[in-house]
């Protein structure tokens, strides 16, 4: 929407009033009409606040400007900011526009520009500069402008980042820990290794765990945790039974042999996907065959973020297959102990 701004000017050359029955003669001139909607820039567009800020507005008016002219910045906030004190020059005033000359007069928010002498181009670049005081407050601030020739136009300055919307979300910490059965479809807390003679001899794999001498089950750890986890073992006791009878452990690395009395992990295997994801053994456990400890020791650690989706494979589970051995002269029972695992995460 256009406004229209009209400057008339009388030139008075002679006036002759004679009343002749109730008729008035008279004679008169106007001249120059101009009225533009310009495009208005500021710079710099934001700044920070309770600081003194040099601002340039241009604009290109279609017409010239002549002694006695005006050209008007009026700032004014967008919100309940105010800029605190006047409009001031700026470190170097601006005393040509167009190649005309002027300065400026200030009127607390407003600023106006009178020409002393006129622009020389018919087409005129303006470019104005105004000091924001030190006291200006964040805000939204509009820079509107109007001149003597019809000009009319606006343009924001943000200052103290107001323009800013600061969006933010926290992601939860997650951890979670499951024992699954060997092949990931339920959660178990047991593994039993059935009747055993001296001929059972438990295989260092996952392919035979449930009786004759072998259990397993697997370890289903997720974190988003930045820095991974660490998982510790520990038995309650010796491998044992009522009878306080106990098992020879296993010795680290070795195979076990049927008929050689010897119990302890047969195999630990962190499955493909799990390994991909930084999860290894640590210590000892990296061998297949290895004692269970009656203190609280690393098992296995993950160095980031590790996934985990309970289904029908043990890609992303660490595996665990226990491995129990008699001899001859093994005493019967039932043999026994629980084994706890803790899991931490360093986010």
């Amino acid at each position: 929407m256009n406004l229209l701004k009209i400057k008339n000017t009388v030139s008075v050359v002679g006036a002759l009033a004679i009343a002749f029955g109730g008729f008035v003669a008279f004679s008169a001139n106007s001249n120059r009409v101009n009225a533009a909607a310009v495009a208005v820039t500021a710079s710099p567009i934001e700044f920070a606040a309770t600081t003194a800020t040099d601002v340039t507005v241009s604009f290109t008016s279609g017409a010239e400007y002549a002694i006695g002219e005006t050209i008007v910045l009026d700032v004014v906030s967008s919100s309940a900011a105010t800029l605190g004190g006047a409009l001031t020059d700026c470190g170097t005033a601006t005393t040509t526009v167009g190649g005309g000359a002027g300065s400026f007069g200030f009127s607390s928010g407003t600023a106006t520009y009178t020409f002393s002498a006129a622009s020389t181009t018919a087409t005129t670049t303006a470019s104005l500069c105004i000091r924001f005081p030190a006291t200006t407050a964040q805000g939204s601030y509009s820079i509107s402008l109007t001149d003597s020739v019809g000009n009319f136009g606006a343009e924001l300055v943000y200052v103290g980042n107001d323009n800013d919307v600061f969006v933010s979300a926290i992601v939860r910490p997650t951890l979670s820990f499951n024992i699954r059965n060997i092949t990931d479809t339920a959660d178990t807390n047991v593994c039993a290794m059935g009747a055993v003679d001296t001929s059972s001899l438990p295989t260092a794999d996952a392919t035979v765990t449930a009786g004759e001498g072998e259990c397993g089950y697997s370890l289903a750890i997720a974190t988003n945790a930045a820095n991974g986890f660490q998982a510790t073992i520990q038995a309650d006791q010796v491998f044992q039974n009522g009878a306080a009878d106990t098992i020879a452990n296993v010795t680290n690395g070795a195979a076990f042999s049927a008929g050689t009395e010897a119990y302890g992990l047969a195999w630990v295997n962190p499955g493909t996907a799990a390994a991909g994801e930084g999860i290894t053994e640590n210590g000892n456990f990296s061998t297949n065959s290895t004692p269970v400890p009656l203190s609280a020791t690393n098992f296995i650690s993950g160095t980031g973020p590790v996934t985990y989706t309970a289904g029908t494979d043990a890609t992303d589970v660490t595996e665990v297959v226990h491995g129990f051995a008699v001899s001859s002269a093994t005493n019967t029972g039932l043999y026994s102990h629980t084994i706890t695992y803790y899991v931490d995460a360093t986010f």
